[in-house]
Order: C-alpha cells, then sequence, then structure tokens
C-alpha cells in the first residue's frame, strides 16, 4: 500500500490520525505521528497494518 492510498483510506473513514492510530492499535502517545510519517511515506505499511486497512475500509462502506 502506497502513502497516497494509506492516507486515501483515512480521509474515506473520516479519522483524525489520532483516531485512526487508536483503530490500528498503535499508542496514544506515538500512534498519530506514526499514522502521519506512513502518509508522508517515511513509514513503510505493512502487511498487518494494510490488511487491517482495507477491512476497516470495507466494513466503513458496508455500514454506509
Amino acid at each position: 500500500m502506497t502513502a497516497a492510498e494509506f492516507k486515501a483510506i483515512r480521509a474515506t473513514l473520516g479519522l483524525s490520525s489520532s483516531k485512526m492510530a487508536h483503530a490500528l492499535g498503535f499508542s496514544p502517545k506515538t500512534g498519530g505521528r506514526h499514522i502521519r510519517r506512513s502518509e508522508a511515506g517515511q513509514c513503510p505499511v505493512t502487511g498487518p497494518i494494510e490488511r487491517l486497512m482495507v477491512r476497516l475500509l470495507a466494513d466503513h462502506q458496508k455500514s454506509r
């Protein structure tokens, strides 16, 4: 998953970086920063995070 795809999914979900971090199970202290760095391409989006993002997006689309 590219940084742009990651950012687009978060925007579609309507979550702030800190709320996205919480949804992905990141630490409250550093999670928001990790999300912003991932969106900037500074941190890779690993397989487990990519799968969880896709699942969150699918659940969001089903609930609409």
